[in-house]
């Protein structure tokens, strides 16, 4: 994410300007900020959905930042880059389990842009739904996108090496779709431009 539009200081109903088509999502983070504050961690997480470059990964770092003022931790992962990074690991069990066990513990964890990695087995069944069956009902997962639940299903389903396993891509969603609150992000790509 671009530091520099973490460190500044945005209120809500500043960032809806911006794009009247967001509001509605933008009026839900606002709110789910405000609930975890007063409640604690909530059960479930927020599945951003929507065209690319309408605020998702903004909006989701603005709540971290947020929520990081209230003392909590947070992780936001890239997954195209993720899922490449980790092959690196292989060879390192250590540095490997770390950042698997951070994933795990961290209070808010964000995977932006789910669904545009390439899918492998091992990362699907060991790492990821290793992550998701810890913290279902533990820790909420955000997640951002431009699928909805049912077309991220397909592509869990489906991997270049080992073809259609719908099986394995339903288990994998059984530890997402009943813990996110879904939220459709309108609006137009705001790629480039500064405040997105």
């Amino acid at each position: 994410m671009d530091e520099q539009l973490l460190r500044r200081t945005y209120q809500p109903s500043e960032i809806a300007k911006l794009d009247p088509e967001r509001e509605r999502a933008v009026l839900k983070v606002g709110s789910y900020i405000r609930r975890t504050r007063e409640q604690g961690l909530q059960p479930k997480g927020l599945y951003l959905v929507g065209h690319f470059g309408t605020g998702k990964t903004f909006l989701m770092g603005y709540m971290l930042s947020e929520l990081a003022k209230s003392g909590y931790t947070g992780v936001i992962v890239y997954m195209p880059d993720f899922v490449e990074e980790l092959k690196g690991l292989f060879g390192q069990p250590e540095r490997l389990k770390e950042t698997i066990d951070l994933m795990k513990e961290t209070d808010l964890l964000v995977f932006d842009d789910i669904g545009a990695e390439n899918m492998n087995p091992w990362f699907r069944d060991h790492v990821l739904g290793s992550i998701l069956n810890y913290r279902m009902n533990r820790k909420p997962t955000f997640y951002t996108s431009n699928h909805d639940l049912d077309r991220l299903q397909e592509h869990f389903s489906f991997t270049a090496r080992e073809g259609e396993e719908a099986e394995r891509g339903e288990r994998l969603m059984q530890r997402i779709r009943p813990f996110v609150e879904v939220v459709e992000v309108g609006g137009v790509n705001k790629r480039g431009m500064f405040g997105a």
